[in-house]
């Protein structure tokens, strides 16, 4: 049980890295700061015309050869703002929920993208097998100190698990990070 949690906190940790990755600090570079990556934000307004969004990340995959097997995914509120936005007012949702897809692509929601604030959400579209991913070592390593808090008859657990990802083509991901409701 217990190995199970530091395993589920460290694979969470490389999973929110893999998007939002400051790139200092100990922290591999993330696609939301991967040079070269297409950024589909508007400068200092909200996204709202979620369909027309979708249409112009598709356009930057699809220029740059990385569109076959390409996923979205969601941060949690821009989500929820997809699956509300419909292509054409009053006709069909831009979020096909039965086949879990937006415009033919695979489609999901995630926590490990984090939305930019309560009302605004972000977006990354993207071939996904151009985000390397590499474990150093067996897996991850524990070490138990018993000195540490040993007045207190009490244990300490460190925790490490050395991986490494980087973006290996930037034109193969898009990203929109202020999608809010209109």
């Amino acid at each position: 049980f217990i190995s199970q949690d530091i395993a589920l906190a460290l694979n969470n940790a490389i999973d929110t890295a893999a998007f939002s990755g400051s790139g200092s600090s100990g922290q591999p570079t993330g696609i939301l700061n991967t040079t070269g990556v297409d950024d589909q934000s508007t400068a200092g307004a909200d996204t709202t015309d979620l369909a027309a969004m979708v249409t112009a990340m598709e356009a930057a995959l699809i220029a740059n050869g990385a569109a076959d097997g390409a996923s979205y995914v969601f941060s949690p509120k821009a989500g929820n703002l997809a699956k509300l936005a419909a292509q054409v007012t009053s006709v069909s949702g831009l979020w096909d929920m039965p086949n879990n897809n937006v415009n033919g692509y695979n489609a999901v929601i995630s926590g490990y993208l984090a939305n930019a604030s309560a009302t605004v959400g972000k977006a990354v579209f993207g071939n996904f097998r151009q985000l390397v991913l590499c474990y150093f070592g067996s897996g991850i390593d524990i070490l138990v100190d018993p000195y540490t808090l040993g007045d207190n008859a009490n244990i300490k657990l460190h925790a490490n698990r050395f991986v490494d990802l980087a973006v290996r083509q930037a034109g193969a991901f898009s990203i929109c990070e202020d999608i809010a409701a209109s």
